[in-house]
């Protein structure tokens, strides 16, 4: 590639192949979000076009998490009135201004103005939907009543004999992977890095408890702030940010688990997003059980998503056949056309739910340098626009455009001063050497399952070993025989044998396995032949004694394989293909020719040495035997 042909790529900061360049902008970044999600390219972008410089770091690929698993659910109908409404309402806005800014550079990502109907059983749930939507209304929600007569009009599959619901305009969907990476596509041409396969593993912060830089395995990047945008990861993050002068507030964020059944495409048959009373109480419970609700709605493509669950499991993805026959059936209750309908697939995914419904934004009262951006649990893709807004308008040290109290992290906790120092441990961690970063090795499956079990306070940083294990005392040594032979008790490292099946085994060779055609046979060896040989200069490889000889043969013509410097074998030299007389052979005609590629055993070929039915050896134009090696 020609200097000239390089030189984009160099400008540009990435190499012909993609790889990053350890090049950063001069005083560092102003940010570095951690997530590549939709809440993280949301934050990025945003801060992005507040002319700040940004870094995002994502352990995994784009979209690879909580992201991808979604729906692309953005609803107004699934809330109460309150803070989080307001802020549904503020971030749905702000996605059809996005959509309409970046669809003609991006392709957008699928936004659809579907609108949304919630359905009621009975005349209890009705009255239930009723007072709920009538407090939406007055909050700016866009809702309507659709009676029992009406439900055609607006589903024309529904199941007959429901009491009624509410239609609600403003409910979209869209794309949700589609959506992260065209917030990070925006995001870079705005002057935001993104590194994938980058994951966060520790921080560094100068001596007023400034941030300094983010660690990462290929070395630490400046940066000013840190955004733990991380989802239901994000308590792993704010860990990894704890520093000697201090720790982030514990939030208590947990993964909670839903899986989405997904149908083979369909004709348009399902025109809005479409699920019942129960959903709205199951997005308000806390409880860690199996709760399911349906929920339908269809795509672009033609498949059909069904929904939801939610159970707190941690991070378990194995899929449950009771969650899935629920979906399923409550799909199939509401539209009777799904029963003829085949399923491809199911997923599961991890909401980052958070006890109190509400996310986690703002800068943290202990390490002001980290700000929150998580605990969305199902709206996070509803909500990202709005978030990344509150997180650019928090850095720039501007006025947020809504209150922000319900959503500070220290909510969970007594901490109300933002300036208030950090607790001290209840017993004072012993002093820590301090291990290079390149020589750290990882902890061991003792020391994982212990850190797993009880996790270590946040002042004493990553564990490098498990303290409380007591090391066995190391086992003595007897003095070797003679000088240069190991220990006793310590065998000696075997080579694996990676030769295929029939060619293992003793390499016993007596001098009856050299008889069948007359030739040399070696003595009894109990060490393992390397490889068996490849015959006689008569027979070739259908030699009767192929494999007699070895190295310890006194009539073998090609010294035993040798490595050298390069570790690399020597080609074996070819057979000779000058033919031999026909009948039985003589010892002299016995000559081995090098290591065999036919994995044959010594001593196992079948034929006597008074001949018996031969065939034409192609190889070397000789007559051979017409039995099968290894018979008997």
């Amino acid at each position: 590639m020609t200097r000239s042909a390089v030189e984009p790529y160099r400008r540009a900061g990435t190499r012909p192949l993609g790889v990053p360049v350890e090049r950063w902008p001069a005083g560092g970044y102003d940010v570095a979000v951690v997530g590549a999600g939709v809440i993280g390219a949301a934050c990025a972008l945003a801060c992005a076009q507040r002319g700040l410089s940004v870094v995002v770091l994502e352990r995994g690929a784009v979209a690879g998490g909580t992201t991808g698993a979604g729906e692309g659910n953005l609803l107004v109908s699934d809330r109460p009135p309150g803070p989080l409404l307001d802020l549904a309402l503020l971030s749905n806005r702000r996605w059809a201004a996005l959509a309409a800014e970046l669809a003609d550079r991006y392709g957008g990502f699928e936004l659809e103005h579907k609108g949304g109907l919630v359905l009621a059983g009975t005349a209890a749930e009705l009255a239930a939907l009723q007072a709920t939507a009538a407090g939406q209304a007055g909050a700016g929600v866009e809702v309507e009543h659709v009676g029992p007569d009406r439900l055609a009009e607006w589903e024309p599959q529904l199941r007959p004999g429901l009491a009624g619901g509410m239609a609600y305009r403003q409910d979209m969907q869209l794309q949700p992977a589609r959506a992260a990476a065209v917030l990070l596509a925006a995001a870079r041409d705005a002057g935001a890095r993104v590194l994938t396969r980058t994951p966060l593993v520790g921080v560094q912060t100068r001596p007023d408890g400034s941030l300094a830089a983010v660690r990462t395995p290929a070395g630490p990047i400046p940066a000013a702030a840190l955004v733990d945008a991380a989802g239901a990861w994000a308590g792993e993050v704010a860990a990894l940010a704890s520093t000697p002068a201090g720790t982030p507030v514990p939030v208590p964020v947990q993964p909670r688990r839903g899986f989405v059944l997904v149908t083979e495409p369909l004709p348009p048959m399902i025109r809005h997003k479409v699920y019942a009373f129960g959903y709205l109480d199951d997005v308000a419970s806390g409880g860690a059980g199996l709760r399911y609700s349906p929920v339908v709605e269809g795509t672009p493509s033609g498949t059909v998503l069904i929904g939801a669950t939610r159970e707190l499991v941690g991070f378990d993805r194995r899929i449950d056949g009771r969650a899935v026959q629920a979906l399923a059936a409550g799909a199939i209750e509401l539209f009777p056309v799904l029963a003829e309908v085949r399923a491809i697939r199911v997923y599961p995914g991890f909401r980052p739910f958070s006890p109190d419904h509400l996310p986690i934004i703002g800068p943290d009262p202990r390490l002001p340098w980290f700000v929150h951006a998580h605990g969305h649990e199902g709206a996070g893709i509803g909500l990202a626009p709005a978030t990344g807004s509150l997180v650019s308008q928090i850095l720039a040290g501007d006025e947020p455009a809504v209150d922000l109290r319900p959503f500070r992290p220290q909510r969970f906790t007594d901490d109300t001063a933002p300036d208030r120092e950090p607790r001290p441990a209840a017993v004072p961690p012993p002093p820590r050497r301090a291990v290079p970063e390149a020589a750290a090795a990882p902890p061991r499956p003792q020391d994982a399952t212990r850190t797993a079990e009880a996790p270590p306070s946040a002042a004493q940083g990553p564990v490098l070993r498990d303290r409380r294990m007591p090391r066995l005392p190391a086992r003595r040594e007897r003095p070797a025989r003679r000088a240069g032979l190991p220990a006793a008790g310590h065998r000696r490292r075997r080579r694996p044998d990676r030769r295929p099946a029939t060619a293992r085994g003793t390499a016993e060779t007596t001098a009856a396995a050299g008889t069948a055609c007359g030739g040399p046979a070696g003595g009894r060896r109990r060490r393992r032949a390397r490889r068996p040989s490849r015959g006689c200069r008569g027979c070739g490889p259908r030699c009767p004694g192929a494999g007699a000889g070895r190295r310890s043969d006194p009539g073998r013509s090609v010294p035993p394989p040798t490595r050298g410097r390069s570790g690399s074998r020597p080609p074996p030299q070819p057979a000779s293909r000058t033919p031999a007389a026909s009948g039985p052979h003589r010892a002299a005609d016995h000559v081995p020719t090098g290591p065999s590629r036919s994995g044959r055993r010594a001593g196992r070929h079948p034929a006597s040495a008074a001949g018996g039915p031969r065939r034409p050896n192609v190889r070397s134009g000789a007559r051979g035997t017409g039995a099968r090696p290894g018979g008997a």
